[in-house]
C-alpha cells in the first residue's frame, strides 16, 4: 500500500508505527499481540472506547491519566465504583 517502512528484518511496519517513540512502542510491543490478563484487556477496551472520534495517539499518550481514573484498571475496584467515583 505504500504506507510501510522497511525494517532490518525485512518485515514491514505501518507508517503510524514510526511517527514517534510512543507509537513505535505501541506498534512493536502491544498492537496485534494476544492479551490474556483481565486488567490489561480492560485497559485496552477502555482506551479503545475513549478513542472514538479522536486520534489513537492522543488517547495512547494520555493512558497514565486513564490508569489513575480507573484505579490502574483493576476490574474489581472499578466494579465497586459509585456515582461519586464517576
Amino acid at each position: 500500500f505504500g504506507n510501510e517502512v522497511e525494517l532490518h528484518t525485512s518485515l514491514k511496519k505501518s507508517c503510524w508505527g514510526t511517527s514517534d517513540e510512543s507509537m513505535k512502542e505501541y506498534h512493536d510491543n502491544i498492537w496485534g499481540r494476544p492479551e490474556v490478563n483481565v486488567n490489561a484487556l480492560f485497559e485496552s477496551m477502555c482506551l479503545q472506547l475513549m478513542q472514538c472520534g479522536v486520534q489513537w495517539k492522543l488517547v495512547w499518550n494520555k493512558r497514565n491519566h486513564f490508569r489513575r481514573a480507573f484505579s490502574n484498571y483493576d476490574v474489581r475496584k472499578v466494579a465497586q465504583f459509585t456515582d461519586k467515583d464517576v
